[in-house]
Protein backbone atom coordinates (compact mmCIF):
# COMPACT_ATOMS: atom_id res chain seq x y z
CA UNK A 1 0.00 0.00 0.00
CA UNK A 2 1.41 3.36 -1.01
CA UNK A 3 0.35 6.40 1.04
CA UNK A 4 3.42 8.43 0.17
CA UNK A 5 2.86 12.20 0.49
CA UNK A 6 -0.80 11.63 1.34
CA UNK A 7 -2.40 14.33 3.50
CA UNK A 8 -4.83 12.93 6.06
CA UNK A 9 -6.99 15.82 7.23
CA UNK A 10 -10.48 15.93 8.68
CA UNK A 11 -11.40 19.06 6.75
CA UNK A 12 -11.61 16.91 3.62
CA UNK A 13 -13.93 14.37 5.24
CA UNK A 14 -17.49 14.70 6.50
CA UNK A 15 -17.51 11.22 8.04
CA UNK A 16 -14.64 10.87 10.44
CA UNK A 17 -11.36 12.57 11.38
CA UNK A 18 -9.67 9.28 12.35
CA UNK A 19 -7.15 7.49 10.16
CA UNK A 20 -8.33 4.06 11.22
CA UNK A 21 -6.48 0.90 10.21
CA UNK A 22 -7.97 -1.24 12.98
CA UNK A 23 -8.00 -4.99 12.20
CA UNK A 24 -6.14 -4.38 8.93
CA UNK A 25 -3.52 -6.94 7.93
CA UNK A 26 -0.59 -5.51 5.95
CA UNK A 27 0.96 -8.54 4.23
CA UNK A 28 3.57 -6.33 2.60
CA UNK A 29 5.35 -3.11 3.60
CA UNK A 30 3.22 0.03 3.47
CA UNK A 31 4.73 3.37 2.53
CA UNK A 32 3.76 6.37 4.68
CA UNK A 33 6.84 8.41 3.73
CA UNK A 34 6.13 12.17 3.83
CA UNK A 35 2.49 11.51 4.66
CA UNK A 36 0.89 14.29 6.70
CA UNK A 37 -1.35 13.39 9.61
CA UNK A 38 -2.71 16.85 10.29
CA UNK A 39 -5.26 16.06 12.97
CA UNK A 40 -4.82 12.53 14.33
CA UNK A 41 -2.42 9.63 14.44
CA UNK A 42 -3.20 6.44 12.49
CA UNK A 43 -4.99 3.85 14.60
CA UNK A 44 -3.51 0.35 14.39
CA UNK A 45 -5.67 -1.37 17.00
CA UNK A 46 -5.50 -5.15 16.51
CA UNK A 47 -3.82 -4.50 13.14
CA UNK A 48 -0.90 -6.50 11.75
CA UNK A 49 1.62 -3.99 10.42
CA UNK A 50 4.52 -5.23 8.33
CA UNK A 51 7.85 -4.60 10.06
CA UNK A 52 9.29 -2.90 6.97
CA UNK A 53 6.54 -0.29 6.83
CA UNK A 54 8.11 3.13 6.33
CA UNK A 55 7.37 6.38 8.15
CA UNK A 56 9.19 9.70 8.12
CA UNK A 57 9.51 12.42 10.74
CA UNK A 58 9.79 15.59 8.69
CA UNK A 59 8.59 18.87 10.17
CA UNK A 60 4.82 19.24 10.25
CA UNK A 61 3.96 15.64 9.38
CA UNK A 62 2.67 14.68 12.82
CA UNK A 63 0.36 16.61 15.16
CA UNK A 64 1.73 17.69 18.52
CA UNK A 65 -1.70 17.31 20.13
CA UNK A 66 -4.50 14.80 19.60
CA UNK A 67 -8.18 14.66 20.48
CA UNK A 68 -7.69 11.19 21.96
CA UNK A 69 -4.28 11.02 23.72
CA UNK A 70 -4.70 7.33 24.60
CA UNK A 71 -5.17 6.31 20.97
CA UNK A 72 -2.29 8.55 19.91
CA UNK A 73 -0.05 7.03 22.57
CA UNK A 74 -0.88 3.50 21.39
CA UNK A 75 -0.22 4.50 17.76
CA UNK A 76 3.15 6.03 18.63
CA UNK A 77 4.10 2.88 20.55
CA UNK A 78 3.24 0.72 17.52
CA UNK A 79 5.24 2.89 15.11
CA UNK A 80 8.13 3.14 17.58
CA UNK A 81 8.33 -0.65 17.71
CA UNK A 82 8.47 -0.79 13.90
CA UNK A 83 11.25 1.80 13.81
CA UNK A 84 13.16 -0.22 16.40
CA UNK A 85 12.90 -3.37 14.28
CA UNK A 86 14.31 -1.43 11.33
CA UNK A 87 17.22 -0.06 13.35
CA UNK A 88 16.25 3.62 12.98
CA UNK A 89 17.09 5.19 16.38
CA UNK A 90 16.23 8.81 15.47
CA UNK A 91 12.79 7.86 14.19
CA UNK A 92 12.28 5.50 17.12
CA UNK A 93 13.06 8.18 19.69
CA UNK A 94 10.89 10.71 17.87
CA UNK A 95 7.84 8.51 18.37
CA UNK A 96 9.00 7.67 21.89
CA UNK A 97 8.96 11.37 22.77
CA UNK A 98 5.48 11.74 21.27
CA UNK A 99 4.37 8.61 23.15
CA UNK A 100 5.59 10.07 26.46
CA UNK A 101 3.87 13.37 25.67
CA UNK A 102 0.53 11.67 25.14
CA UNK A 103 1.10 9.55 28.25
CA UNK A 104 1.48 12.83 30.15
CA UNK A 105 -1.81 14.15 28.76
CA UNK A 106 -3.54 10.86 29.61
CA UNK A 107 -2.38 10.94 33.24
CA UNK A 108 -4.32 12.66 36.00
CA UNK A 109 -3.32 14.76 38.98
CA UNK A 110 0.08 14.11 40.48
CA UNK A 111 0.71 11.33 37.96
CA UNK A 112 1.54 14.07 35.43
CA UNK A 113 4.44 15.37 37.53
CA UNK A 114 7.08 12.74 36.57
CA UNK A 115 6.32 13.27 32.89
CA UNK A 116 6.66 17.05 33.27
CA UNK A 117 10.01 16.68 35.04
CA UNK A 118 11.21 14.17 32.46
CA UNK A 119 10.25 16.51 29.62
CA UNK A 120 11.54 19.76 31.11
CA UNK A 121 14.91 18.44 32.26
CA UNK A 122 15.80 16.13 29.38
CA UNK A 123 13.18 16.23 26.58
CA UNK A 124 12.35 12.62 27.45
CA UNK A 125 15.96 11.49 27.46
CA UNK A 126 16.93 13.12 24.15
CA UNK A 127 18.46 16.45 25.14
CA UNK A 128 22.07 16.91 26.24
CA UNK A 129 21.87 20.67 26.67
CA UNK A 130 18.97 20.78 29.15
CA UNK A 131 20.49 18.66 31.96
CA UNK A 132 23.96 20.12 31.31
CA UNK A 133 22.71 23.71 31.61
CA UNK A 134 20.79 22.79 34.77
CA UNK A 135 23.96 21.32 36.29
CA UNK A 136 25.95 24.44 35.39
CA UNK A 137 23.23 26.62 36.93
CA UNK A 138 23.28 24.63 40.19
CA UNK A 139 27.09 24.78 40.19
CA UNK A 140 27.29 28.57 39.78
CA UNK A 141 24.39 29.25 42.13
CA UNK A 142 26.06 27.26 44.90
CA UNK A 143 29.40 28.93 44.17
CA UNK A 144 27.81 32.39 44.42
CA UNK A 145 26.33 31.61 47.84
CA UNK A 146 29.56 30.06 49.15
CA UNK A 147 31.69 32.91 47.82
CA UNK A 148 29.35 35.39 49.47
CA UNK A 149 29.77 33.61 52.80
CA UNK A 150 33.56 33.55 52.50
CA UNK A 151 33.55 37.28 51.72
CA UNK A 152 31.27 38.20 54.62
CA UNK A 153 33.18 35.99 57.06
CA UNK A 154 36.42 37.77 56.11
CA UNK A 155 38.29 34.61 55.17
CA UNK A 156 41.64 35.45 53.60
CA UNK A 157 42.28 32.01 52.13
CA UNK A 158 38.81 31.07 50.88
CA UNK A 159 37.47 32.92 47.88
CA UNK A 160 35.77 32.48 44.55
CA UNK A 161 37.89 29.56 43.36
CA UNK A 162 37.41 27.71 46.63
CA UNK A 163 33.67 28.27 46.35
CA UNK A 164 33.69 26.99 42.75
CA UNK A 165 35.62 23.88 43.75
CA UNK A 166 33.44 23.12 46.76
CA UNK A 167 30.26 23.61 44.72
CA UNK A 168 31.60 21.30 42.00
CA UNK A 169 32.55 18.64 44.54
CA UNK A 170 28.98 18.77 45.87
CA UNK A 171 27.60 18.13 42.39
CA UNK A 172 30.08 15.31 41.70
CA UNK A 173 30.48 13.64 45.11
CA UNK A 174 31.44 10.25 43.70
CA UNK A 175 34.74 11.68 42.37
CA UNK A 176 35.95 12.42 45.90
CA UNK A 177 37.03 16.02 45.25
CA UNK A 178 35.66 17.16 48.60
CA UNK A 179 37.71 14.67 50.62
CA UNK A 180 40.81 15.18 48.47
CA UNK A 181 40.98 18.97 48.45
CA UNK A 182 38.88 20.14 51.38
CA UNK A 183 38.53 17.34 53.94
CA UNK A 184 35.57 16.55 56.13
CA UNK A 185 36.56 19.10 58.78
CA UNK A 186 36.33 21.95 56.28
CA UNK A 187 32.75 21.08 55.36
CA UNK A 188 31.72 20.45 58.98
CA UNK A 189 32.88 23.93 59.96
CA UNK A 190 30.44 25.52 57.53
CA UNK A 191 27.12 26.84 58.87
CA UNK A 192 24.15 24.51 58.76
CA UNK A 193 22.55 26.46 55.91
CA UNK A 194 25.59 25.96 53.69
CA UNK A 195 25.89 22.28 54.59
CA UNK A 196 22.23 21.95 53.68
CA UNK A 197 22.96 23.74 50.39
CA UNK A 198 25.76 21.35 49.45
CA UNK A 199 23.58 18.36 50.33
CA UNK A 200 20.74 19.76 48.20
CA UNK A 201 23.17 20.20 45.31
CA UNK A 202 24.15 16.54 45.57
CA UNK A 203 20.52 15.39 45.59
CA UNK A 204 19.49 17.62 42.68
CA UNK A 205 22.54 16.68 40.62
CA UNK A 206 21.87 12.93 40.72
CA UNK A 207 18.83 12.90 38.37
CA UNK A 208 20.44 15.56 36.16
CA UNK A 209 23.57 13.44 35.74
CA UNK A 210 21.35 10.47 34.89
CA UNK A 211 19.47 12.53 32.28
CA UNK A 212 22.78 13.77 30.84
CA UNK A 213 24.08 10.21 30.52
CA UNK A 214 20.77 9.17 28.97
CA UNK A 215 20.99 11.98 26.40
CA UNK A 216 24.57 11.06 25.52
CA UNK A 217 23.60 7.42 25.18
CA UNK A 218 20.68 8.29 22.90
CA UNK A 219 22.63 10.69 20.69
CA UNK A 220 25.72 8.53 20.26
CA UNK A 221 23.89 5.19 19.98
CA UNK A 222 25.60 3.78 23.06
CA UNK A 223 24.45 0.40 24.34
Amino acid sequence: SDFQETAFSKKYSNVSSDVDFSDVIFDRPANFTKSKFNWSYPIFERATVHEKTSFSIHQGEWPVQADNPRNAKASCATIRHIMNRQGLPDEEHFFYRREMGFAKHSAHGWAKLPFHVYEILSDYGYSIAKPLLALVYIWFLGAEVLAGYFHVSGSSTDGWWTAMGLSLSSILPSFGFSRMYFGEDFVRQLPFALRFLTAAQTILALPLLFFLALGLRTRFRLR
